[in-house]
Formats: C-alpha cells, sequence, structure tokens
C-alpha cells in the first residue's frame, strides 16, 4: 500500500510540472518576419520563468542566421523558417528575406525608369516588367500622372522585395477621340482623350427627346412608341375620361361602349352624368293616360268619328254627347244627321204657328152641335182652345136680317128665324 502511494505521487507530480511549464511559456509573438539583406532584428517572444533553457534553431542556414539570444540576420533572399524550443514545446514562424531596391530614377525624355537590376523582373501594379539590360523599363501611358508601386522579384526562392511608389508627373494632352450623338434621354458630346488614358468629354448636346408615334390602344390603356431608330422607349398611360358615363378618352380619342344608370325604362336623366335621352312611356293602349311602368301622366284625346260619336274608336271609351240641332224642333242633327221626334209646341190645343220654330199648321177647332149665344149674338164655341168663331147678330123680332147661313149643320138655339 504505501509502495502504491508513492508511484500515485511521483504521477501527479510530473503532471503538475508539465503543466508549469505550459503555463509559463508563450510562443513566438509574431507568425511572420520580414527582413532585407543583412538586416536584423530581435524575434519578439515571451517566456514568464527565465529559468526555462531555450535553444533557437533555423531551416535553412544559408537564407538566414539567429544567435542564442533570438537576434535574426538575413543572409541572401529567401524564405525559411526559425524555431523556438524550451523543453519539450515549440513554437516556428515563417521568416523572408528580400531584396532592398535600388534608387530608381525616372528620365522623362527617354520614357523609362532606370536604376532596376540589368534584365531583373520587377512586379509594376501588380504586372511584371523585365528591366533592359541597362536597368532601364519604359514608361507605361497608364503610368503617366499616376503614382506606381514597385517590387523586386524573386521566382526561383518565391519572395518580393519591400515595395516602392513612385509618382508619374504629366501634362494631360487631350486630343479628338470620337462623337457621341445625343439620343432621346442622354447628352450628346464630344470625346477628347490624352495619351495616358485620360478621357474629357466636352460639346455637350441637349437630348433630342423621344419622337411619339400616334396612339394605339387596347381596352384599359393607350400606348405610343418612340420612333428614334434604337430606342424601346413606350409611353402608356390607362384611359382617361370625364366620368363613369363619358364614352370617349380625353387622351387618345378611343370609344367606349358606355352605359348610363337611371331609376327606371322612363327616367330621361342619367344618374351619374346627367345624361338626358328621349324616353317613351308604355300605356294599357293609345289612350291610356298613366304609364304602366313610371306612373307618368299624359293628357290623351280619344279618337271619334265625329262631335257626336260617343264611343272611342282606340279604345272604346264611351262619351255622353249632345247633338247639334237648330232647334228645339229641329228633327235632323247638324254634325251627323241624327233624327229625331220632336213635337212643336203651340199656344193652346188649337195654336197654329209653332211659339218655338214658327211653324204653321192648319187647325181644326172641335165645336159642339149647337150655336152658343149671348144677349146680342150667337156663335160657336171650340171645345179645345175656348175660342169663339162665326159670331153674328141675333134676329130682331118683326125685323129682316140678313139670311143666317147654317154653318156645319149647327143649330142655332133660336128654332126660328124671321126674314
Amino acid at each position: 500500500m504505501k509502495r502504491l502511494l508513492i508511484f500515485a505521487f511521483i504521477f501527479i507530480f510530473s503532471i503538475l510540472t508539465a503543466a508549469k511549464c505550459f503555463a509559463s511559456f508563450k510562443i513566438i509573438t509574431e507568425d511572420e518576419i520580414f527582413l532585407t539583406l543583412y538586416e536584423t532584428k530581435k524575434v519578439p517572444y515571451y517566456i514568464s520563468d527565465d529559468g526555462i533553457k531555450i535553444t533557437w534553431t533555423v531551416e535553412d542556414g544559408q537564407i538566414a542566421s539567429i544567435t542564442k539570444k533570438g537576434t535574426l540576420k538575413g543572409l541572401s533572399v529567401g524564405k525559411t523558417t526559425v524555431t523556438l524550443a524550451a523543453g519539450e514545446i515549440s513554437d516556428s514562424c515563417t521568416v523572408y528575406i528580400k531584396e532592398p531596391l535600388p534608387d530608381l530614377e525616372i528620365s522623362y525624355q527617354s520614357g523609362t525608369v532606370f536604376g532596376f537590376e540589368p534584365s531583373g523582373e520587377y512586379l509594376i501594379n501588380g504586372i511584371i516588367h523585365t528591366a533592359d539590360s541597362n536597368g532601364k523599363i519604359p514608361i507605361e501611358n497608364e503610368w503617366l500622372g499616376k503614382t506606381i508601386e514597385i517590387i523586386k522579384t524573386n521566382a526561383t526562392k518565391k519572395c518580393y522585395s519591400d515595395s516602392v511608389f513612385f509618382h508619374i508627373e504629366h501634362t494631360h494632352n487631350f486630343l479628338f477621340f470620337s462623337t457621341v450623338s445625343s439620343t432621346c434621354t442622354l447628352c450628346g458630346y464630344t470625346v477628347y482623350k490624352c495619351i495616358c488614358g485620360e478621357i474629357l468629354k466636352d460639346d455637350f448636346q441637349n437630348p433630342s427627346g423621344h419622337k411619339l408615334s400616334d396612339f394605339s390602344y387596347d381596352g384599359d390603356r393607350h400606348y405610343r412608341k418612340c420612333l428614334n431608330e434604337n430606342c424601346d422607349y413606350t409611353e402608356a398611360d390607362f384611359h382617361n375620361f370625364d366620368n363613369g358615363c363619358d364614352g370617349i378618352c380625353n387622351t387618345c380619342g378611343f370609344e367606349r361602349e358606355t352605359v348610363h344608370l337611371f331609376d327606371n325604362l322612363c327616367d330621361t336623366e342619367c344618374n351619374i352624368c346627367n345624361f338626358s335621352r328621349t324616353v317613351t312611356h308604355k300605356f294599357e293602349n293609345d289612350c291610356d293616360d298613366t304609364c304602366i311602368i313610371c306612373g307618368f301622366k299624359r293628357a290623351v284625346s280619344h279618337t271619334f268619328d265625329n262631335d257626336c260619336d260617343a264611343e272611342c274608336n282606340l279604345c272604346g271609351f264611351t262619351r255622353t254627347v249632345g247633338h247639334i240641332f237648330e232647334n228645339d224642333c229641329d228633327k235632323v242633327c247638324n254634325i251627323c244627321g241624327l233624327r229625331r221626334i220632336t213635337e212643336h209646341i203651340y199656344d193652346g190645343p188649337c195654336g197654329e204657328i209653332c211659339t218655338v220654330c214658327g211653324y204653321k199648321r192648319t187647325v181644326t177647332h172641335k165645336f159642339g152641335k149647337t150655336y152658343s149665344k149671348d144677349d146680342t149674338s150667337h156663335f160657336l164655341k171650340c171645345k179645345l182652345c175656348n175660342n169663339i168663331f162665326y159670331r153674328e147678330n141675333l134676329c130682331s123680332l118683326n125685323m129682316y136680317i140678313f139670311p143666317v147661313v147654317i154653318r156645319n149643320d149647327y143649330l142655332c138655339e133660336t128654332e126660328t128665324y124671321r126674314f
């Protein structure tokens, strides 16, 4: 049991010791280090416990070297790795040794940048250029007036030098290049171009505007297309009417079928647009005075053959009529020729002349069988009208008188006549 405890103590101690090493060690603080030839730099690192032994190693000693204290020096252009070891823990970083650029100059007269390594490759604005045998690279037109970035390349060791920036002085000289014609919506202008690629636009012309066709349309919208070449502009809009009953579009003249809104079949004014129409009311017949749809009242005139006709020829309506006669005794209507039975009116039963029309009749009086008499005469008296006729003086005794004529066999009451 005692031996088991000793082994456990040793195991725990070794774990704690390893943990202490990890806890007290920090890796190199930079992932990449860049140096030029023969440049020196102390590799940045951190170890909290100075008692830990450290060692430095370089993967390729021909490219770079490092001292026991971690000072790195570039020996030749290239790429290598430096490693820091502390006991069982280690850390590495990449080291790039680059060739510095020479002092470069620009010759505007010859149009070159010179001072390069003869036949050397350089990355200028991202494009590889090779210097000639005199260490010159011609100036490109697109560099004029701009700042260029130059980097020395090393294709063998796959590394680059530090970059240097040059500004190429330049005065633009714009020359005519082309003309851009105006379009319906865009200005026209003249293009002037410098050899450096800079462009100047001048002599602007206003857009020509769309040249629109006549209207075409469908049931909902009208259209006009631009007639200018290479322009696909189309102007479209919905038809425009004054109101819901308007039948002609105010813009394009499109005609649509409209439906006016009336209260009923006899209403003359549209409820929407005040359109007035002529309507025909509906009646039972030609003499009916009330429309069976809207109740409209009209003045009607029945049709009769004449003023005395009592029944309308159209609807059978019967009226009371009065015939027109010359007078109350006239038997024939002056208008229709109707004949009637009439009686003349006389003054008494024995009147000879009608008191209405002046008609004269022949009258026969009615007498008794004997004469009537008074103190001086005898006479006949009509039984109908009481009028006295044939009055004669009575005969004087022992005197002669004119002969008496016995009329109609009537006898005088005095039976003896004297002559």
